[in-house]
């Protein structure tokens, strides 16, 4: 009997004939995309008006510092995280009380990104790359030589708790009073209806006779008008011609 010797072409050939088949496996597999939303207020000043806003992380104030912008400080408003499966959609990621986000993982880090301000959309970005220490920012002018910004990067961060809808409160059921004085029924109210009418067992008689027709018709005229006879006289007295 003679054996076959496989060789280093036939492994090789083995081993990608199984990454082939395995590849739907590996992408179906890719992990969810977990992005940090950050609204970033810009502004000269070197102070925030409101305390709860903090500056930004220092690599972060270096790359705005570094873009076009040319603000000199930077200060965290509202910050969210959040995780996204591929092919799935993050929708009204809220960044603050007028403005949300809706954002699509489509897959080997790119995404397509929605923002609304108001309920109306203002701009959308499709396939934007959010790759590793990488960002995404978006901007407008808020008047008084300052700027909103909206910051989205990769993060390894744990998803905020705000992220999700909080739960509904519960109505407590109202409880019935306990010293309410009962109903009085009214004194004069009708009585109710116990029996019904006894049904109508006879119908009225039928119309057997039909009035008499008309037999004699009125008397023919016969007789004329007498002539006149006793014409006016004629007009004898005239007046006279001018």
């Amino acid at each position: 009997m003679k054996k076959t010797h496989r060789g280093p072409a036939s492994a090789r050939a083995a081993f990608w004939l199984l990454c082939i088949l395995m590849a739907p496996a590996l992408l179906a597999a890719e992990e969810p995309i977990r992005l940090e939303t950050l609204l970033i207020w810009g502004t000269n000043d070197p102070q925030a008006p409101d305390p709860k806003h903090i500056p930004v992380e220092a690599a972060l104030a270096k790359k705005l510092g570094s873009s076009p912008y040319r603000w000199t400080n930077y200060f965290q408003i509202n910050r969210q995280v959040v995780e996204i499966p591929l092919n799935a959609t993050k929708e009204k990621i809220e960044i603050s009380k007028r403005c949300t986000l809706d954002i699509k993982n489509l897959g080997e880090c790119h995404v397509d990104v929605k923002l609304y301000g108001e309920g109306k959309s203002v701009f959308i970005n499709r396939k934007e790359s959010v790759a590793k220490d990488s960002i995404l920012t978006y901007a407008g002018d808020s008047g008084n030589d300052t700027a909103w910004l909206v910051v989205i990067r990769r993060t390894d961060s744990p998803v905020t708790k705000n992220d999700s809808p909080p739960p509904k409160a519960e109505v407590p059921a109202s409880k019935p009073a306990t010293n309410a004085p009962a109903p009085v029924p009214p004194t004069n109210a009708l009585a109710p209806l116990t029996s019904a009418p006894p049904p109508l067992t006879s119908a009225p008689p039928p119309l057997t006779s039909a009035p008499p027709p008309l037999t004699s018709a009125p008397p023919p005229l016969t007789s004329a008008p007498p002539p006149l006879t006793n014409a006016p006289p004629p007009l004898t007295n005239a007046p006279p011609p001018k």
